[in-house]
């Protein structure tokens, strides 16, 4: 089987020419929905539709050391299919969004549960969550139109708004600003208010009455 270690800063167009199939995995019990690249660690995480497994993380040396690979076949038993995961920046965590529009955040080695939380459901649109840039902050979208944004280390949802767009499909935030955005077919940016309102609780900020997310438990 191949094998790469060549580092990213070594690229040029030579190298890219070049590049071709170095492995292939088959085994999938269903289309592959989502995929990341862990930040700092060769490792690469997979959701697919398998319902019997549903996400995988495998080592990304193309070597035998794929044979070393692990799944993650349930989440707090939920078998709902994973239509979103990506790793946090500093590689500790995963997060992931399935289709009922629930969101675990994984330990990003071992696949534990830290927390999870969940949402109004969002028929025919898959929602998006993303962390924040340090991974302290989840945001997401939910199938009642509103935005949420928990803290994963006190586990409390401390912000909601309206996205006034309805159910946010994709949702970004910015790599090196305190920003993010909200999109379903208007783009929405979101930035630090200048001159804030009174803080208020988290599930009546700019959110309609019974909107309020719903923390899972442990």
């Amino acid at each position: 089987m191949a094998t790469t270690k060549m580092s990213i800063t070594e690229l040029d167009d030579d190298i890219v020419r070049s590049m071709s199939i170095g492995a292939v995995f088959s085994d999938f019990g269903g289309k592959i929905n989502s995929l990341d690249f862990h930040r700092k660690d060769d490792l690469l995480v997979t959701a697919s539709e398998d319902d019997s497994n549903p996400c995988g993380i495998f080592p990304c040396m193309i070597t035998d050391a794929f044979a070393t690979s692990k799944d993650i076949k349930t989440v707090g038993g939920d078998t709902a299919e994973v239509c979103d995961i990506k790793f946090s920046n500093d590689g500790k965590s995963m997060l992931l969004t399935t289709t009922n529009n629930n969101i675990y955040v994984l330990d990003a080695y071992g696949g534990e549960k830290r927390c999870g939380f969940s949402l109004e459901p969002s028929p025919n649109t898959n929602i998006e969550a993303t962390f924040t840039p340090d991974g302290q902050y989840v945001i997401s979208g939910s199938g009642d139109g509103t935005l949420h944004a928990w803290n994963i280390n006190t586990r409390h949802e401390v912000a909601a708004w309206n996205s006034h767009i309805g159910v946010a499909s994709c949702l970004k935030w910015a790599p090196r600003r305190a920003m993010f955005v909200a999109a379903s077919t208007v783009l929405t940016f979101y930035i630090p208010n200048n001159n804030p309102k009174p803080a208020a609780e988290p599930g009546s900020i700019d959110t309609p009455a019974g909107s309020q997310s719903e923390q899972m438990g442990q």
